[in-house]
């Protein structure tokens, strides 16, 4: 590992002025010049260049499993125990195209438990309850409105 002169001039205790960015071409430490149990330490962060990794271990990392059921559906979402992050998730994709839900506006089907984006759901405008494309009816050219199938006008 190479050290500035600064460095090495710290580590070994000498005096004076020493440039930061000069790199140090060899350096020694004469050890009569510590007096006798004296122990002199330097912190040492080195670059990537010199980091090796020298073997890798496998680690337990434990996980939890949650799973949500509504209708015949099931979705499952895992997280690490310890940090909470996300491992696994089933809310994160639409069941209608298999996009991903990048801002999160899914909504689940009353009818058949489906999850669904803003473009493959809307909302009954008589009870409120939200649908997939497959489950609700769209009346009117211009101000369209969404129905259920309860609530359609015939």
């Amino acid at each position: 590992m190479k050290l500035t002169l600064e460095q090495a001039a710290k580590w070994m205790g000498a005096s004076g002025s020493f440039d930061a960015t000069a790199v140090a071409a060899g350096y020694s430490i004469d050890t009569r010049t510590l007096k006798n149990g004296e122990v002199r330490s330097m912190i040492l962060r080195p670059s990537i260049s010199h980091v090796r990794i020298v073997s890798v271990k496998h680690a337990n990392v434990p996980l939890v499993t949650a799973s949500f059921m509504y209708k015949d559906r099931t979705y499952v979402r895992k997280l690490q125990a310890a940090s909470n992050h996300i491992v696994a998730d089933d809310f994160v994709y639409c069941n209608v195209d298999g996009q991903h839900l990048s801002d999160g506006g899914a909504q689940l089907c009353v009818e058949c438990g489906s999850l669904a984006c803003e473009n493959h759901s809307d909302v009954c405008v008589t009870c409120g309850k939200s649908f997939c494309v497959d489950h609700i009816v769209t009346r009117g050219l211009i101000l369209k409105k969404h129905y259920c199938g309860e609530h359609t006008p015939s």
